[in-house]
């Protein structure tokens, strides 16, 4: 493996990008930690040799649009003929935003982060790394508790041959991080556990390289919560490497360096 190009999820200011919890008086975003995920990660594989690409920097999202106009032009590739409600749907609104913001706002958010999904995509297919990851936390529904945690994987049909290492990536983060791979019984092979396909999400979707979306520790696990803000403090405020982020970032780059 020579190149990798990684995709920190959730940066950015859409309301898709605005996945936080407080702990403590302390706010806490999926996509600020994702993002110094990456970076760190970045650092990580291009010691080992690696070329590296990010998809967006801190904040932006990867595609742009100079009027609404050319955003529904783009969105079409996406989202077809797709009607309002199955936008929303589609791109799972929370019903906090259904009962703030105008239908046609919605919509347009909705489409904003479809399509600059497929941008992300897209700047992978241009460049032809020998892989695409995509960190991310995962979530389930509801408040801070300590009942579930664990890593799993979301890959595309491209992926097979990189299954190996994929598998290997979810195996050592668990380890690192001492979590349980989620693995039920629609998992993708039986050697390959805690992957699986899916053909509803945009990434995945129009990816032409081997790609895995990442779904690292639980972010309203209150136990993991307190790891992955205490390790993001210590990296803004004195710049250490240490905790979870580490963690994370060194175990991820063992699976694919």
């Amino acid at each position: 493996m020579k190149s990798v190009c990684i995709d920190p999820g959730h940066v950015g200011e859409g309301i898709f990008d605005l996945r936080d919890f407080k702990i403590q008086g302390r706010r806490f975003k999926e996509g600020d930690f994702c993002f110094e995920w990456a970076e760190v990660l970045k650092e990580n594989l291009e010691s080992r040799g690696l070329e590296v690409i990010l998809t967006r920097r801190r904040g932006t999202r990867c595609a742009s649009f100079e009027s609404r106009d050319s955003l529904c032009e783009a969105a079409k590739s996406v989202v077809g003929r797709m009607d309002t409600p199955q936008i929303l749907q589609r791109y799972d609104i929370p019903k906090l935003y259904l009962q703030s913001m105008s239908l046609e706002s919605l919509v347009e958010v909705a489409l904003k982060n479809g399509v600059d999904l497929q941008a992300r995509a897209t700047l992978a297919n241009t460049l032809k790394p020998d892989l695409l990851i995509s960190l991310h936390l995962n979530g389930c529904p509801g408040s801070l508790s300590t009942e579930r945690n664990g890593v799993l994987g979301f890959v595309n049909p491209q992926a097979k041959p990189q299954l190996p290492v994929f598998s290997k990536v979810l195996e050592n983060v668990a380890q690192a991080c001492s979590l349980n791979i989620l693995s039920e019984e629609y998992c993708l092979e039986q050697d390959a556990p805690g992957l699986y396909t899916r053909d509803d999400l945009v990434l995945l979707k129009y990816s032409e390289v081997p790609t895995l979306i990442l779904e690292g520790p639980f972010q309203n696990n209150i136990d993991e919560i307190h790891c992955l803000a205490d390790s993001l403090d210590e990296r803004r405020t004195s710049g250490s490497l240490n905790g979870r982020l580490r963690q994370l970032a060194h175990s991820v780059a063992e699976g694919l360096a």
